[in-house]
């Protein structure tokens, strides 16, 4: 099956070369990891963190694109070497060239927080990371991430001394953060003679202050530069496009390296749940123009990070069932109650039970999204959906019984009953066979039947009904569901009640599951 890319042409298409001839380059594949801070994640704690995760990268018009794939890299795919990886940059790397107006001076430093800590510096047209010496001393580094995570990028030097190293006395606290401004300077002026005259930190009246964003582009800063963008758009394609570009430079959590650091937490809390509703919506958008496939994607990649995180659940439950994958729906709760319950020794809210059991039960039809209008004085958070699918009670089927109705009339779940007129779109050519068989079955359980009512009345004796059952075999797409609907037809102007169901190919390993069914 071919992923689509978000204009529309297939990676599969891409990496024959075809498609459009804005599309000219090739694809390349490169994974990455995130960490969860979780304080017991043992994958966080003693390893690379979570993943791999593999993203796509290809030229459009002049531009690099990204896209996420999945966990497992697509075969045959060409994976971007280190020299390849540092030419060929992400959407995350052309982002920096494009956060300003025209005429605005470009950025010279672009620093990465989300994900890998990293600063790269512009040399000509080029973009080379910052790997010397002094950028591996922690203080240079922590200093620098507490000043990117403070309002406006400044911060008082006793602030700052609190912040880093609240344990130590006034005195070596001082010590320290002389020297970490000192090596910050070199790492962000490297050319510089004299430190205390650099443009890119400033110490005046006792405050610290970071360049602006016109010599300094931050990620994180242009990741909520974007989704307050989306917030602030009403096309809901642009709104697609804005939350994918968001997407793209998520490349993991804030300043991961800081996991225990307090001054960096509350930003993290805050970026990891925007971008948490980010891939609820972008979801909701993909499913409201019935790209149910690629709906199912930001789900993926919101429950690997989180899996208990219910509201995705659910949103993947109601996508596989549309898409006739009512299997998997159904295990997605099962992963969701086994994590739950053994790691939290809980269990799944109420909305999500019932979802269970209605899809469970038979109960469930598909519902059509529908488009809200985000209100005027919305906060710019992304954390409401964009749209909202009908409520559980307005998605279960009307025809199941009320609770007031006799209890022998009710059944397990409303059986979808045969419509006639289906049966009649093609012709039927060259069962006659098959057909006259499957008749004589039918018409022989009738007779048997009939002589045993008519016996039944004569003596006042009750006798109960016998089950007959035909199956009907053969290769796929010969067909069998055109002959079924044919006896089917027959049945419905004799006067049967003639019902439908359909078993699921990712059920198969459930024992006797059309019978359940």
């Amino acid at each position: 099956m071919e992923k689509e890319d978000p204009c529309g042409v297939s990676l599969s298409t891409l990496l024959r070369g075809e498609g459009k001839d804005a599309m000219s380059s090739k694809v390349t594949y490169r994974q990455q990891y995130t960490r969860c801070g979780k304080q017991r994640c043992r994958k966080c704690r003693e390893g690379a963190g979570h993943g791999p995760y593999w993203y796509a990268y290809w030229s459009e018009n002049g531009r690099t694109i990204s896209k996420y794939i999945g966990m497992q890299r697509p075969t045959d795919a060409e994976v971007a070497g280190p020299a390849e990886t540092q030419s060929q940059t992400s959407h995350q790397d052309s982002m920096a060239d494009q956060a300003l107006p025209p005429g605005t001076p470009q950025p010279v430093l672009r620093i990465y927080l989300l994900g890998q800590f990293r600063v790269e510096r512009r040399t000509g047209s080029e973009w080379q990371p910052v790997t010397n010496r002094t950028w591996q001393r922690r203080r240079a580094r922590a200093l620098l991430g507490c000043l990117l995570s403070s309002p406006g990028r400044r911060l008082g030097r006793e602030q700052t001394m609190e912040a880093l190293w609240p344990e130590l006395d006034i005195e070596t606290a001082a010590n320290r953060l002389n020297g970490a401004v000192h090596e910050l300077r070199q790492i962000l002026e490297p050319e510089i003679s004299r430190p205390a005259a650099s443009s890119m930190l400033r110490l005046q009246r006792e405050v610290l202050e970071l360049a602006d964003r016109t010599r300094i582009w931050v990620d994180a800063d242009d990741f909520e530069s974007l989704l307050n963008q989306a917030n602030t758009t009403s096309d809901l394609q642009q709104v697609e496009h804005i939350l994918e570009e968001a997407a793209a430079l998520y490349g993991g959590d804030y300043l991961l390296e800081e996991l225990y650091s307090e001054w960096a937490t509350p930003r993290r809390e805050a970026l990891r749940r925007r971008w948490m509703g980010l891939l609820l919506n972008l979801a909701e958008l993909r499913a409201a123009r019935g790209a149910l496939a690629s709906a199912i994607e930001p789900l993926d990649r919101l429950l690997v990070s989180d899996p208990i995180h219910e509201t995705a659940v659910r949103q993947l439950m109601l996508l596989l069932t549309q898409l006739d994958r009512r299997g998997e729906a159904l295990q997605a709760y099962h992963r969701l109650n086994t994590v739950l319950q053994r790691d939290y020794g809980n269990e799944p809210l109420p909305e999500t039970r019932e979802l269970y059991e209605d899809l469970r039960q038979g109960h469930f039809q598909a519902p059509r999204p529908k488009l809200l209008a985000r209100p005027a004085d919305e906060p710019d958070n992304l954390s409401p959906p964009l749209i909202q699918a009908p409520p559980l009670s307005e998605i279960i089927d009307t025809n199941t019984l009320s609770a007031t109705e006799p209890q022998e009339a009710q059944e397990a779940f409303p059986r979808p009953v045969f419509q006639p007129g289906r049966y009649n779109q093609s012709p039927l050519i060259g069962r006659d066979r098959e057909l006259e068989a499957m008749r004589q079955v039918m018409s022989a359980f009738s007779r048997r039947e009939s002589l045993k009512e008519q016996s039944a009345g004569s003596n006042g004796t009750h006798t109960s009904w016998t089950t007959h059952f035909l199956l009907l075999m053969g290769e796929a797409g010969i067909g069998k569901t055109r002959l079924a609907e044919e006896l089917s037809h027959e049945a419905n102007t004799q006067g049967w009640s003639v019902v439908w169901s359909r078993s699921y190919e990712q059920e198969g390993t459930i024992p006797y599951r059309p019978w359940t069914e």
